[in-house]
């Protein structure tokens, strides 16, 4: 969970500095800082998609892994309706999120590979002894 709200954070703050976008003008609450992409959709897709995602395939709770999915698109559909982003920003921070999630569960499969390889090894890899020969 942390990996998901952090990695997305620093994603999302590299991508706005180099995008530099501007919000809208019209926004129903002005807001600080650039645009693009959606912070609150990036961030907020990266935790409900992480929770979302621990609660189907571990607890094999789909309807609530349904309901936090359905969350985290509310909170980009808001910040579209309140004029503080446009939607290809809610939509590059829903993309950037999902690509986030994608690399973070990679390596953590790549982890739990190694770890297993590295305990299936100690198990199956007996320790040889040398034979002494009674000549020398």
């Amino acid at each position: 969970m942390f990996w998901a709200v952090a990695g997305s954070s620093l994603l999302n703050q590299v991508l706005k500095t180099y995008f530099h976008r501007l919000r809208p003008q019209s926004a129903l609450f002005q807001q600080a800082g650039l645009s693009f992409p959606s912070g609150h959709a990036m961030i907020g897709l990266a935790l409900y998609g992480c929770l979302a995602w621990i609660l189907w395939r571990h607890r094999h709770h789909p309807a609530w892994a349904a309901l936090l999915l359905l969350f985290a698109l509310l909170i980009g559909l808001t910040r579209v309706y309140l004029h503080v982003h446009y939607a290809t920003d809610v939509l590059a921070g829903f993309a950037g999120a999902l690509l986030w999630l994608i690399l973070l569960r990679g390596m953590f499969q790549l982890k739990i590979k190694s770890e297993k390889l590295k305990i299936g090894r100690s198990a199956v890899i007996p320790t040889k002894e040398k034979k002494r020969d009674p000549n020398h």
